[in-house]
């Protein structure tokens, strides 16, 4: 088990109660349940925090008292309420406990959405990168295109030639001056997939 205290109890109408109620209160937040339920021995948490039993009961009398000068009016200001022998609520505990379910929700989804953020600019970088090397190996002159690409594919020759000869041999005279170039020219030279394995992709 554990609790989280809010600092507003130091600065509402607990203030100045002393160390005793503050120690029990404490006791009470860390060792309730996800309802706000717990069992409440005074003699067990005596021997816990280092009071007498009579002290801790002297502070959960306290706690079940009204409080008109609380911030929440639930309860008449109480703090706890008895519902067993030894079983008590504490009254604004599921309160308090989706407040900090809320601002934990709100912080991951500022980091979640941060980390994403860097994820995204990593993918464009690596992609920009790859665009770069294909381009690198694709020289447009005058309607040209050179191609020195040195990439087995699939296990055949490597490519190391010149497409606009390659394209007229083939009968694809797609490469013809002052037309542009188009991919049915090298396609049958296995051109795209050497791009795609130099490019990574």
């Amino acid at each position: 088990m554990y609790g989280k205290v809010f600092a507003s109890c130091f600065t509402g109408s607990m203030s100045g109660s002393g160390a005793d109620t503050f120690a029990v209160w404490t006791y009470l937040l860390a060792n309730a349940d996800r309802e706000g339920c717990l069992e409440i021995n005074p003699r067990i948490i005596a021997a816990s925090i280092g009071m007498s039993a009579e002290s801790v009961s002297a502070v959960v009398d306290k706690l079940q008292q009204p409080d008109p000068a609380s911030r929440s009016k639930k309860e008449d200001g109480r703090r706890i309420t008895r519902v067993g022998e030894f079983l008590y609520e504490i009254v604004n505990y599921k309160t308090y406990r989706d407040i900090q379910t809320s601002q934990h929700r709100n912080d991951y989804m500022k980091k979640y959405m941060a980390d994403k953020r860097i994820l995204e600019k990593a993918k464009n970088l690596i992609k920009n990168e790859d665009s770069k090397k294909v381009l690198n190996s694709v020289n447009f002159v005058s309607g040209q295109v050179d191609v020195d690409v040195k990439v087995d594919v699939e296990g055949e020759a490597k490519v190391d030639t010149n497409v606009e000869e390659e394209a007229k041999e083939q009968g694809k005279g797609d490469c013809k001056e002052g037309k542009p170039f188009t991919e049915s020219a090298v396609e049958p030279l296995g051109f795209r997939a050497a791009l795609r394995r130099q490019a990574g992709i």
